[in-house]
């Protein structure tokens, strides 16, 4: 009996524990705000993050407090896109985003 429940127990930890050893990958975060060129934040401007070598897209509305965040990015070369009705498209190229986190601000 001591060895089934150990056996039971054991497969509950294996099972709770998987997604954090899953989670180790090399992917990373970029995260920044949003302002004006008065310093203003900007809530619900739109922010697009493009991967140079594959074309990979997303994009994300800014909160409240201007801030954004992409999560689970592959590492490599990106550019920022900011858009938002009333004020001039805003781009940063040439990004190189190879380590696990990164802040922008534009």
């Amino acid at each position: 009996m001591k060895r089934a429940t150990f056996g039971v127990v054991f497969a509950c930890v294996v099972l709770i524990l998987a997604p954090v050893v899953v989670a180790q990958e090399n992917n990373g975060i970029i995260q920044g705000t949003i302002a004006d060129t008065a310093g203003a934040v900007m809530a619900g401007a739109t922010v697009s993050v493009v991967n140079d070598s594959t074309a990979y897209t997303r994009s994300v509305t800014t909160a409240v407090d201007g801030s954004y965040a992409f999560t689970e990015l592959a590492p490599g070369h990106y550019h920022l896109k900011v858009t938002k009705e009333g004020f001039k498209t805003q781009s940063q190229q040439d990004n190189d985003y190879t380590s696990l986190r990164r802040s922008s601000s534009m």
